[in-house]
């Protein structure tokens, strides 16, 4: 931490809690560098110096703005009551909602910018390489399901029919950019593996798991591992500038499906958006009906919000 001693001060006088002085500190090492560059305490930061930091730490949704927004005010608040040189109270005026051009590298618009984006990171579905399995498992959390379900999507829970994967007793969209990738994860026996002086196959683990690989069933910390490698590279290279992650990819497929929905003018209820789960979610509250509900409408609108600033950047 840069100005360790001072921050110390200020992490024992704040809390008694272990988990949230873990929290703080790791807050402030992620602070470090832009301190660094400034050769100053953040304590003593304006608001322009304030808000590229800020948004580095805070996610895209509305809700992750409340740890670093809290912490800096809380911060700036104690380095003035102590009398700190140099401390401003620009913390204490921060706009704490993130930018609209990190919402926009953050997500996509439609299933074109997202296949575009693939494409910039894994080699063709005509490859037949093993590139289509992180493709269909991206293409599964874009139509709504979440990382862990995806791993236990079957080759005969998809219906190209009728466009559809019947999965746990819901239905989701299969949408033509991402078709070849699925028709590919369902039918291949092998993948191709193509080296500068071979190409040969691999054979593929057998069962009827969707995402199987040539070595056995992956997980979603090496999916994740791999896309993000993948990604990083891409953005070092100028490729991209979109920096997505399988969270970022299904909220956008949701967020798109109720513009679809609002557009065909049909009335946006974020309580009766299925993939939300927000009538099966456990709440900590401590009892009663209206408890409950008040917990889901205030999460149906806390998500409301955030699709309100995702269509502010198809603009």
């Amino acid at each position: 931490m840069y100005n360790a001693e001072q921050k110390a001060r200020f992490i024992r006088d704040l809390t008694v809690s272990v988990s949230y002085r873990e929290v703080i500190r790791g807050f402030f090492n992620n602070c470090e560098k832009y301190e660094n560059e400034a050769g100053a305490d953040l304590c003593t930061f304006d608001a322009d110096r304030l808000r590229p930091l800020f948004e580095n730490y805070a996610g895209i949704r509305s809700v992750s703005t409340h740890v670093p927004k809290t912490i800096l005010r809380n911060y700036a608040m104690w380095c003035l009551e102590h009398g700190i040189e140099g401390a401003t109270d620009a913390a204490l005026h921060l706009d704490d909602s993130v930018s609209l051009e990190k919402i926009r590298t953050r997500t996509v618009r439609n299933p074109k910018q997202l296949q575009r984006w693939m494409d910039i990171l894994f080699a063709p579905e005509k490859d037949l390489t093993t590139d289509n399995v992180f493709r269909a498992w991206l293409w599964l959390g874009y139509a709504g399901l979440e990382s862990d379900d995806a791993l236990t999507v079957l080759d005969s829970e998809l219906d190209f029919d009728h466009m559809l994967i019947r999965h746990g007793g819901a239905e989701y969209p299969i949408y033509r950019e991402g078709l070849a990738a699925f028709q590919n994860c369902a039918e291949l026996q092998s993948f191709a593996f193509y080296h500068p002086l071979y190409t040969k196959e691999l054979g593929r683990v057998s069962g009827h798991i969707l995402l199987r690989g040539s070595g056995g069933l992956p997980t979603a910390n090496v999916l994740r591992a791999r896309v993000s490698a993948k990604n990083r590279k891409a953005l070092e290279n100028g490729d991209t500038d979109l920096n997505l992650s399988y969270t970022h990819i299904r909220m956008s497929g949701i967020f798109y499906r109720v513009y679809q929905d609002e557009l065909a003018g049909m009335d946006v209820d974020f309580m009766n958006v299925r993939e939300l789960n927000i009538s099966s979610r456990e709440y900590e509250v401590s009892s009663g009906r209206n408890t409950q509900d008040a917990k889901r409408r205030d999460f149906a609108r806390k998500y409301r919000r955030d699709y309100e600033r995702w269509k502010m950047t198809l603009v």
